[in-house]
């Protein structure tokens, strides 16, 4: 009887295992730690909350600045505003005042 045993079939399917796990685990590390990968994305998704914060302090800031501009117009002008910064700028204050900074 002729026998032959086949060797390179299973070698073969080995081997396209091997090279098929290797191909899958180096796609899912670029997946998870790559520069457009999960934690990236978690990490300028934090960025971004952060900067929104931020940019909402900054906004507030800005319209409080705008009265105060918008009081000191030469049409519109809010006495109070006006004569609280002469106080400050020439640093005369009248008797009884409490000055409160920040």
């Amino acid at each position: 009887m002729n026998t032959v045993i086949q060797t390179s079939t299973p070698r073969k399917g080995n081997l396209l295992f091997i090279v098929g796990t290797c191909l899958c685990l180096y796609f899912s590390f670029h997946l998870l730690f790559g520069e457009r990968g999960y934690l990236k994305l978690v990490h300028l998704s934090h960025d971004y909350q952060i900067s929104s914060l931020e940019y909402g302090k900054l906004k507030e800031e800005r319209e409080a600045l705008e009265k105060k501009v918008i009081g000191m117009r030469t049409g519109s002008i809010d006495l109070d505003l006006l004569e609280e910064r002469v106080q400050v700028m020439l640093g005369v204050l009248p008797e009884n005042t409490f000055v409160l900074t920040r």
